[in-house]
């Protein structure tokens, strides 16, 4: 009743509040991309920290998408998980060399480019 009420007051309040809301329950800005940016930057001869971060960051997105993105079935949790476990910056898992790792990254970022579209109803080119 008192959100009511003060829309009535400023009615302009409710546009912007129905807008901003509408935005944040789409999807996260720009999560895939800035996985892509990072995996591709990876393919650079870098220090071993940035690889570490790297894990990090995905290891961080895929438990985002296990636990908030919507529409996302149980046999794609389990993959979530083994992906979570395998990027784990606490306990790292040794796969051997760069190339493996560059394709393990990409394949990790190509999944999630998928569970985005599909949690937003997007085609997979249009998913951020």
């Amino acid at each position: 009743m008192r959100e009511r009420f003060f829309f009535r007051l400023c009615p302009q309040w409710s546009k912007y509040r129905s807008t901003t809301c509408m935005h944040l329950t789409q999807r996260p800005p720009g999560v895939v991309t800035i996985a892509a940016i990072a995996v591709a930057i990876g393919v650079l001869p870098l220090p071993y920290g940035y690889y570490m971060l790297l894990r990090f960051f995905l290891c961080g997105v895929c438990l985002y998408y296990l636990v908030s993105v919507p529409r996302v079935r149980d046999g794609e949790k389990w993959v979530l998980v083994g992906l979570a476990v395998l990027y784990n910056p606490i306990v790292p898992v040794a796969l051997g060399d760069k190339t493996l790792w560059t394709f393990v990254n990409v394949a990790t970022v190509v999944w999630l480019w998928v569970l985005s579209s599909r949690a937003t109803g997007a085609s997979p080119s249009s998913a951020r």
